[in-house]
């Protein structure tokens, strides 16, 4: 339309207004139809017009449009720079040709260059060429080259360091430190370097560890470290509770901390020596043998104590942080000094590996604690129940609650206080409601012996089965199941067929919900001999760690699993030397050297499998008394032989209704007892438990302990029609001289070793004591020895009357002038043994068995027993020989020795009269063999029972000089390294 009205205007066919053309009207403006654009192109490029032209170098060209769009275009090594005369600026350019008939424009191009950035990590440097320039970059740095220049990068390391590659447009060339490559495009380009790396090793000697911020974890033995080269290295000593730091070497100077400068491969030492606290401190040594660290640690463990000490009550301080303790006294002194008291304590924290000193001090507290209510230990944060369940053979199930028991308030405290509540939870009533069995019998009683723990909302649980009610005694098997928590019972421990025989017990214990980790608690063996709760050993030995490992590598290869034996000699008169003889295991011995975790272990299960023996006996019935006195209930407790108890019982298991029993003490069981494999006597009888209890506080432990006295005593005929296998005129006073030498001293071990571990006011501790009291004064009278502070010269009499006519037919009753225990019947003159030459000897004994008696008189005199009038009369059987010239005291420790002569039959009347006796080849070879001192038999070698026998004899003429002779030649030698059970020395 607009073409058409412009050809009118043109040929006048239009005209303006009504009429015709005005002739007055301007001429009108020329219509431009073509025009011209001159373009010049400077440099390397083009210009493309927007109707399709292009223009490269200088072009003239004609458009038709009056309005045209110039657009620069820069060849690939150029851009474009600008316009100049009718185009400007850096962009498209628009020209309005609707008055011009020409147009002139310049597009100028130059060059084009390319942004680089140059990053060089820390490390080293980037040299580069880029086209004409050429330099070094260091950090980061941005660099133009011309387009399609060839660009060189070399990547330089400095010292410590090592180039590792590129990142972006050089990634292609890998580990080569040069780069080449055309610049066509923006980019950055990173040099990756990284520091040497050297390695620093670190030796650490003695209790401690060296650590620093530049170090992944800290060193406790043999650390190898990869550090970065050129860099220091700060290391700080750390010494262990009870430690020092002694110092570092070379390169580093003796203080803490050191500076090292690993420009190289290093080593340094770092040295810990004992901070020299005296051996017999009153401290303990926690170490976690774990890889994490330990909070808010619950630990529970009792502690004999020095007289006077420990006035009120102990106190665990670390460095100088007193800790809430809990302290249970068990004992006290005459004084009213602790003796003996269970400490419950939350031990804040214990670095993985590490190892805390701790020591304990008086704190004034008052003595009325008060533990949690019945209501508040079945509260829901302790969730707490523990369950014994048990399925007989006609899958009949049985099943009792701890919870349920408490809840009728079946229970009893034994450590109460803000920090842990002990509980007994036990129906020992006639009712005896929580008993199960097989049948209307219930021969099996439940037990559970738990703590609890307020602050952490967890309870620790001993489950405890046994059969030893006089009135229900019979065997019991049955599939069992214990079970831990209220609300969804976890099963913890599980055990088809359990052989659960008459008078035998078994134990498991376990923390309800998480396990807690064990730690090592080392008591210092040095302090405990000190308080003569435990033997004075010697503290020069020490256990080896490689003792240790195999020891707990066989404990972890036994079978002790319930019933099982682990290292018991499950037949105890089974001949031979064992880890099991002595006045402690040899287990329990190096536990209490070392406080070793594993060592632990090992001591404190073999004492719960120690119920698997038939020696466990509660009086059922109501009407018998405990206490000589008659005012205390026998019920519930381990039988006694008081006049109101079972005083003629024959405490055996196929002799519990022997004829001479009196019919009213015999125990009936109520269906036939099979065989037991695990066969107890007197003669070879281990400690169970007493040391055990007296480090933990564990009453089952304790209750081990009473159990085993209970046996020992009541083993033996207490009617001893027409023998002398008694133990006293009416067989109430525990009287120790029946059966073999040996049986009588272990049976005084273990009953003072009962007797001192009871607490205070229990009836069981004043029984204990009055049967020892008894049975020394009975010995004394035997053996004729005088005693003014005796208190029963019936007894003495009943001893020296009756007994010693039996015990010494030879002599007309009277004991041997040399302190000789005892001797076999006599023989003729022609009788040959291999020992004796019988033209002189008529017989003699074991000596190492009466060794054991004075081992047990020594021992029961340090804990405060009037042994020592006995121990006088008897260790003249090693100190006399001293004091006689001539006698060689390697024969102390013969096997054999003369005791009564050719021909009349009495006894040899001094020592040099015993050594003629012996065969001549049998002296020379047991002088020869015992003379070099190359080896020691140190679970039950004669030698070694000598040396710890003569550790209580020093107080004798004589004495010291046996105890000189045996520690220079068998004191020092390894093998009581290993088992150090009978290396004692003299107070």
């Amino acid at each position: 339309m607009k073409k058409l009205w412009l050809l009118l205007l043109v040929t006048g066919l239009i005209g303006c207004g009504s009429g015709g053309g005005d002739s007055s009207a301007p001429a009108p403006t020329p219509v431009v139809t073509s025009k011209i654009v001159q373009v010049t192109v400077n440099g390397t490029g083009q210009v493309k017009l927007s109707d399709g032209q292009v223009c490269q170098q200088s072009c003239n060209l004609t458009v038709n449009n009056s309005n045209i769009e110039l657009t620069p275009v820069a060849a690939e090594a150029s851009q474009f720079d600008s316009w100049q005369q009718d185009c400007s600026g850096t962009g498209s350019c628009r020209l309005d040709l609707t008055t011009l008939s020409t147009a002139k424009v310049v597009a100028s191009f130059v060059p084009r260059h390319v942004s680089l950035r140059l990053t060089s990590q820390p490390g080293g440097s980037i040299d580069y060429t880029a086209g004409t320039q050429a330099g070094s970059c260091t950090n980061a740095c941005s660099i133009t080259a011309p387009y399609g220049a060839t660009v060189v990068l070399q990547a330089k390391a400095s010292t410590y360091s090592d180039f590792t590659g590129w990142q972006n447009i050089c990634s292609a060339t890998a580990t080569s430190p040069r780069c080449e490559f055309v610049a066509k495009e923006e980019t950055n380009i990173v040099a990756i370097f990284a520091t040497q790396q050297v390695e620093l090793r670190i030796l650490v000697s003695g209790p401690g560890e060296v650590s620093s911020a530049a170090l992944s974890t800290p060193c406790r033995t043999d650390c190898t470290y990869k550090v970065n080269a050129g860099t220091q290295v700060e290391l700080k000593a750390s010494a262990d509770a009870g430690q020092r730091f002694s110092g570092f070497s070379e390169p580093c100077v003796a203080t803490t901390p050191c500076t090292v400068t690993m420009d190289t491969k290093r080593t340094v030492t770092a040295g810990f020596v004992a901070d020299e606290p005296p051996a017999d401190g009153n401290f303990i040594i926690l170490t976690n043998p774990t890889d994490q660290k330990l909070t808010n640690y619950p630990l529970q463990f009792a502690r004999p104590f020095v007289a006077g000490e420990i006035a009120q009550a102990p106190q665990l301080k670390l460095a100088e942080q007193l800790l809430p303790t809990q302290a249970d006294i068990k004992q006290r002194y005459p004084d009213g000094s602790v003796r003996h008291a269970i400490i419950s304590v939350l031990i804040p924290e214990i670095a993985a590996n590490s190892t805390l000193r701790l020591q304990l001090v008086n704190q004034a507290v008052s003595t009325n604690q008060t533990g949690l209510s019945q209501a508040q230990m079945l509260a829901d944060a302790f969730d707490f129940d523990a369950q014994i369940k048990a399925v007989f053979a006609d899958n009949q199930t049985q099943q009792r609650s701890a919870r349920e028991l408490l809840s009728k308030g079946k229970f009893s405290y034994w450590v109460q206080g803000p920090i842990a509540t002990t509980v007994l939870i036990a129906d020992h009533s006639e009712e005896r409601t929580g008993d199960f069995g097989a049948d209307a019998h219930r021969s099996v009683r439940p037990l559970f012996y738990a703590t609890f723990w307020p602050a952490l909302n967890k309870v620790q649980v001993r489950f405890v089965g046994e059969v030893s009610n006089t009135q229900a005694l019979q065997d019991q098997s049955y599939d069992l199941t214990l079970l831990g928590g209220a609300k969804a019972p976890q099963v913890l421990y599980q055990q088809t067929e359990l052989p659960h025989l008459a008078m035998t017990r078994w134990t498991r214990q376990f923390w309800l919900g998480a396990q807690v980790p064990v730690v090592s608690l080392n008591h210092q063996l040095g302090y405990l001999s000190k308080t003569r709760l435990l033997p004075n050993f010697d503290l020069k030995r020490k256990v080896p760690e490689t003792t240790m490992a195999t020891q707990f590598s066989n404990w972890q290869k036994a079978a002790k699993d319930l019933y099982n034996i682990g290292f018991w000699q499950k037949a105890m008169p089974a001949a031979g030397g064992r880890q099991d003889l002595g006045l402690y295991p040899s287990w329990t011995v190096r536990w209490l050297y070392t406080g070793d975790w594993r060592m632990a272990e090992i001591a404190l299960r073999q004492a719960e499998l120690s119920g698997a023996w038939p020696i466990h006996l509660r009086e059922g019935g109501s009407g018998r008394t405990f206490d000589e006195a008659r005012q205390v209930s026998g019920l519930g407790r381990i039988l006694s032989i008081n006049p109101g108890g079972r005083p003629t019982l024959w405490f055996k298991s196929d002799r519990l209704t022997w004829p001479e029993t009196a019919a009213a003490d015999r125990i009936q069981a109520v269906s036939p007892l099979a065989s037991n494999s695990w066969v107890p006597d007197v003669a070879h009888h281990p400690d169970l438990a007493s040391a055990q209890y007296l480090l933990s506080g564990d009453y089952y432990f304790l209750e081990q302990s009473w159990f085993s006295a209970a046996y020992t005593t009541m083993n033996n005929n207490a009617g001893a029609a027409g023998s002398t296998l008694g133990r006293g005129p009416t067989g109430s006073e525990g009287a120790l001289y029946s059966g073999e030498a040996r049986a009588q001293g272990w049976a005084l071990r273990s009953r003072v070793h009962a007797a001192s571990i009871s607490p205070d006011n229990s009836p069981e501790r004043a029984y204990l004591e009055l049967l020892t009291v008894k049975a020394l004064e009975i010995w004394e009278g035997l053996y004729d020895v005088a005693n003014p502070a005796a208190k029963y010269p019936e007894l003495r009499s009943f001893a020296r009357s009756k007994i010693g006519p039996k015990e010494f037919p030879y002599a007309a009753g009277a004991p041997s002038p040399l302190g000789q225990w005892g001797h076999s019947d006599q023989k003729a003159t022609n009788f040959s043994d291999g020992y004796y030459d019988y033209s002189k000897a008529a017989g003699g004994a074991s000596p190492w068995m009466a060794h054991l008696v004075i081992l047990a008189l020594g021992r029961a005199e340090e804990l405060g027993y009037p042994a020592g009038p006995m121990k006088g009369f008897v260790g003249r059987m090693l100190t006399g020989p001293a004091t006689t010239e001539g006698f060689p005291l390697e024969l102390l420790s013969a096997y054999r020795q003369p005791s009564i002569r050719q021909p009349d039959g009495l006894w040899f009347t001094n020592w040099l009269q015993v050594q003629d006796a012996y065969l001549t080849t049998y002296r020379a070879e047991e002088i020869a063999r015992y003379a070099t001192g190359a080896t020691i038999d140190a679970e039950f070698g004669y030698n070694a029972i000598v040396l710890a026998t003569s550790a209580y004899l020093t107080d004798l003429p004589g004495g010291p000089e046996v105890q000189k002779f045996y520690s220079e030649r068998w004191g020092n030698l390894v093998e009581l390294d290993r088992s150090p059970k009978w290396a004692l020395k003299p107070r």
